[in-house]
């Protein structure tokens, strides 16, 4: 079971100021990199701070990015998810994905409204599977979705080598029900950041246990 908080940032600054917060706690951050395009959010930055004490995973929630996936790669990070809706050269993801493959852990995305067979087609080519707990990504403190614990259940099933990560609405109430259709990475966002941040890291960490 592994706790990743989720960062949407603004700006460096931001970045800097919400992954310092975390230093010492957890392994992996998630970056939630947006174009506003694929999604309504835009998120600016430049480099991924603390690589020597943190990794990081980088969820590109952009329109095709199988164009500047090996871009995002070369920053450092340990993890890459690719939502699928989003893209359009499949001929040109697998080229990339087969570059990248063994260097970054490849994770591949789909929404709740999704049907379950565009992953499932493509479940050899990734690593980790990750599903959203929200109905509208890119959009943080939205409400939890539940039809995600149907899709959790039946990828756990299906594919039970396949860790499979939850990002949207991962708070105290929402955790216990993931972990039990079978989520085992945990992408907290609003929850972790509003208020004291270790205290609200220990929460969820008790809950896991």
């Amino acid at each position: 079971m592994q706790i990743i908080p989720a960062i949407l940032p603004n700006n460096q600054t931001d970045l800097n100021t919400h992954a310092k917060a975390v230093l010492g706690l957890v392994s992996y951050i998630q970056i939630d990199i947006c174009d506003g395009v694929f999604v309504p959010a835009k998120t600016n930055f430049n480099e991924l701070p603390y690589l020597e004490q943190m990794e990081y995973v980088l969820d590109l929630m952009i329109d095709q990015p199988e164009i500047d996936l090996p871009m995002y790669v070369d920053m450092g990070c340990g993890r890459v998810v690719i939502h699928l809706e989003s893209v359009r050269d499949w001929e040109r993801l697998s080229k990339n994905l087969a570059k990248i493959r063994g260097i970054v852990e490849i994770g591949f995305a789909i929404s709740n409204t999704t049907e379950n067979t565009l992953l499932a087609e493509k479940i050899d080519q990734c690593d980790f599977i990750q599903l959203m707990g929200i109905a509208t990504i890119g959009v943080q403190a939205q409400p939890f979705d539940d039809r995600v614990l149907e899709k959790i259940s039946y990828f756990h099933t299906h594919y039970p080598e396949k860790p499979i990560s939850i990002d949207g609405s991962v708070n105290a109430d929402t955790i216990n029900k993931l972990a039990s259709a079978g989520a085992t990475r945990f992408v907290v966002g609003s929850f972790l950041y509003r208020g004291d941040v270790e205290k609200n890291y220990q929460v969820v960490t008790e809950l896991l246990k």
